[in-house]
């Protein structure tokens, strides 16, 4: 997930990559309560078949959208998400997206 912040005060772009290892992402969405926290809708390979996930996620504590960094230099750093819970739609399908 690249995430691109402009500080519009000091005409500056912010960049930072946010790894999302657990499949192809095709929805994401922001809480509307916590901006550290983003879902997820994403496909995943299993068994040479693609399976429909969801997923809650927490940012990195550490990750600051104002580190200021060149474009280039945090794509070498990237850091991961923290899964909170999957979302799981057996019950109910499609419930999840």
């Amino acid at each position: 997930i690249h995430i691109i912040d402009f500080d519009d005060e000091n005409n500056i772009i912010n960049k930072n990559v946010l790894l999302h290892q657990a499949g192809e992402i095709w929805h994401i969405a922001a809480s509307p309560a916590d901006k550290a926290v983003i879902t997820t809708c994403y496909n995943k390979t299993s068994d040479s078949r693609v399976v429909s996930c969801a997923a809650v996620w927490r940012m990195p504590s550490d990750w600051d959208s104002g580190s200021h960094e060149s474009p280039d230099d945090s794509a070498h750093n990237p850091q991961t998400l923290e899964l909170l819970c999957h979302l799981d739609d057996s019950a109910h399908r499609n419930a999840a997206w």
